[in-house]
């Protein structure tokens, strides 16, 4: 059965399959390929905040905190990066970072934050991406109930310019537990 506008009905759900949604107006910030690890973390984690208009000028104490810690693993990074501070044209403003390990990852979770404008950092095979949009379904129920099923995860490689730093997680060519997890960094209050 179909609704009017043509949305398929199955058992009791109405499924918008292919949706998309993406963060706009990301400045991506970018090293080259031969970037340092703390190099490219700065980049990522530039262009998550640039998703709430926030650019920490040259120096801020975030920097160091990425400095002495890229070498660990984005569950703890997030944590160092939690409470670290950034100057942007002379005000302070204070991070907070949190961080969701694979096995707690949700579609639905993914989705708002995409819709808010709050791109993520993500941990694949070791290296850190920016995961700035997602293919979906969305399933909706009868019952009030949502379900949205990941398709494709869009993500930035700061390594890298031009098309080649687009890429795309495919959760049925690629294996969703080689994602270590996600992690929020934004300004506090924001």
């Amino acid at each position: 059965p179909l609704r009017a506008q043509n949305v398929p009905i199955y058992n009791g759900k109405v499924v918008h399959p292919y949706k998309r949604v993406t963060v706009p107006d990301l400045v991506q910030y970018r090293v080259g390929s031969v970037g340092s690890r703390p190099a490219v973390l700065k980049a990522a984690v530039d262009t998550v905040l640039s998703g709430s208009k926030v650019k920490c000028d040259p120096g801020s104490h975030l920097d160091s905190v990425i400095e002495g810690n890229a070498d660990l693993p984005l569950r703890a990074l997030a944590t160092k990066i939690s409470g670290a501070s950034c100057v942007v044209e002379g005000r302070t403003y204070h991070l907070q970072s949190t961080f969701t390990p694979n096995s707690a990852i949700k579609a639905n979770d993914l989705v708002v934050s995409m819709m808010e404008r709050r791109p993520l950092l993500l941990e694949w095979k070791g290296a850190v991406y920016v995961l700035y949009g997602m293919v979906y379904d969305e399933h909706l129920y009868d019952t009030g109930a949502q379900h949205n099923f990941i398709r494709q995860l869009l993500l930035i490689d700061p390594r890298y310019s031009g098309n080649r730093r687009f890429l795309t997680f495919d959760p049925q060519k690629d294996n969703f537990a080689e994602i270590a997890g996600i992690a929020t960094v934004n300004v506090a209050g924001q």
